[in-house]
């Protein structure tokens, strides 16, 4: 675990960030009057990363072609019941039979497909008029639940590795098991989710089946004015790190010298999964540039003696000679890369991140504050948007994503505010790419809740904190982000 400050968004502001966990053999309601139990063997959130094999891949950045990645979106079979006392209680069971059930894409949002119904409403909680119930109980008389299972198979190349089951967004709560073992439970729609699954796995075929609720406890905090929706909406997938891995990295490629150079602070977080103290272990920072040149000499740094299931930071400062300034007018982006190597010298594990040399500022211009990049006043023309799809509802493709963001690019909009809450992954790829300054929003929102929570209660603190939380650690690299905000 670690708690640190964040400061890539503005240099005049930061935030203090902690992460909260709840531990369970089996499921125990979690999804109903218990605020305080948001996750349950949920893994501590890190920015969006995926190993690779070679400097070459990491430079290009393309983390579905890792060979250490593989997707589980696609088909599943599928079951919806409207209310919670319907739920099969048996179908995540190792051998339980689902062939008689439908089939739905992942991702999705179960109502455009048939099941149930969309509702929109803004202030007004969409149970409150029909299914009265108070915080922090969740609605039992009408409260969807789906029933997911597909079947998988991990790469033999995989062994020895630790594989971690990540879900990009569900909405709004869930739990996990394969192989009928249950793996753990998570609420906050719209960031991720990642568990470790080793000691489920077997060789040869296994199985995942995940049980969605439309509401739960957390669903006080996601009161946004939108059409509400459910279902697995956003990528799921495994990947494979080392024993030994860089766990997260945090950058900040800020500017000097009268914005002219650059200085390329990094800090990389290297964890020990295994039962006994690590040995040497090197890490070495790179940049390149747009054309995949080689910018700077790899730095090193040693590390070792990472106890068992423990953690060590190894900290990097690299000036940078007048490096391509990052802005939503040019956006000039750069490629670092992480490389952890065993005591032998062999690379185990490398990691990449897209990132732009650019400082924000609030300072004061004749008297009154200003936003100022690199140097310059920044006036916004900005748009709100909500992630959705007219056919797809929540599940936004690739494609759609990339033709708003050039659509606000020929209407010269500069500004973009991700309301209500983080946006898939991949949009603040676009962002970094095209060029634009990013609002990030924390998933809480209760305007429609003011005599519903209790002012001097400490219920709601922790889920608070750990959709901040999550939302910092996923997004913290990227260039375009300028501000958080809080719903």
């Amino acid at each position: 675990m670690k708690n640190f400050l964040v400061s890539s968004a503005v240099s005049c502001a930061a935030l203090f960030i902690v992460f909260a966990t709840s531990a369970s053999a089996q499921p125990n309601d979690e999804w109903n009057g218990k605020p305080r139990v948001f996750a349950v063997n949920a893994l501590t959130p890190h920015v969006t990363s995926m190993p690779y094999t070679t400097v070459k891949e990491a430079v290009v950045g393309d983390r579905h072609a890792s060979e250490w990645y593989q997707s589980l979106s696609g088909k599943w079979r599928f079951y919806h019941v409207h209310k919670p006392a319907q739920r099969n209680n048996d179908f995540y069971k190792d051998n339980y039979d689902v062939s008689g059930w439908d089939e739905i894409p992942v991702p999705s949002s179960w109502q455009l497909l048939g099941y149930d119904h969309p509702i929109y409403t803004n202030v007004i909680y969409p149970w409150s008029q029909n299914n009265r119930v108070s915080a922090p109980y969740a609605p039992t008389d009408f409260n969807p639940v789906g029933h997911y299972r597909r079947n998988f198979t991990v790469p033999e190349k995989w062994a020895g590795k630790r594989i971690r089951l990540h879900f990009e967004g569900v909405e709004s709560a869930y739990y996990v098991w394969v192989n009928g073992n249950y793996v753990g439970y998570a609420e906050d729609s719209f960031t991720g989710h990642e568990f470790d699954i080793n000691k489920y796995l077997r060789s040869g075929q296994n199985n995942i089946s995940v049980q969605v609720f439309r509401w739960c406890d957390g669903s006080w905090l996601e009161d946004q004015d939108f059409i509400r929706l459910s279902g697995i909406m956003r990528d799921v997938y495994i990947y494979a790190v080392p024993e030994v891995h860089i766990q997260d990295f945090q950058i900040d490629a800020t500017l000097t010298n009268n914005y002219t150079d650059g200085l390329l602070k990094t800090t990389a977080w290297i964890y020990n999964s295994t039962g006994s103290a690590s040995g040497e272990y090197t890490v070495e920072l790179s940049l390149y540039n747009d054309k995949g040149t080689e910018v700077i000499s790899p730095s090193a740094q040693k590390v070792s003696g990472i106890g068992s299931k423990g953690e060590k930071s190894v900290h990097f400062e690299l000036p940078i000679t007048k490096p391509d300034r990052w802005s939503a007018e040019t956006p000039n982006l750069y490629t670092a890369v992480l490389a952890i190597k065993d005591g032998s010298g062999k690379i185990i594990q490398i990691e990449s991140n897209k990132i732009g040399f650019r400082k924000i500022e609030i300072k004061k211009d004749n008297g009154a504050p200003r936003l100022f990049v690199n140097g310059m006043p920044v006036k916004f023309h900005g748009v709100n948007r909500h992630e959705f799809d007219p056919d797809n509802g929540r599940a936004v493709t690739y494609e759609r994503m990339e033709q708003d963001v050039i659509l606000m690019k020929r209407f010269n909009i500069n500004a973009l505010r991700m309301s209500h809450y983080p946006n898939n992954p991949v949009m603040y790829d676009l962002c970094d790419k095209y060029g634009i300054y990013v609002i990030d929003e924390a998933n809480v929102e209760s305007h429609g809740a003011n005599s519903e929570l209790p002012k001097n209660s400490d219920d709601w603190r922790a889920p608070v904190v750990d959709r901040l939380n999550s939302m910092v650690q996923r997004d913290k690299n990227h260039p375009c982000i300028i501000l958080w905000s809080l719903g």
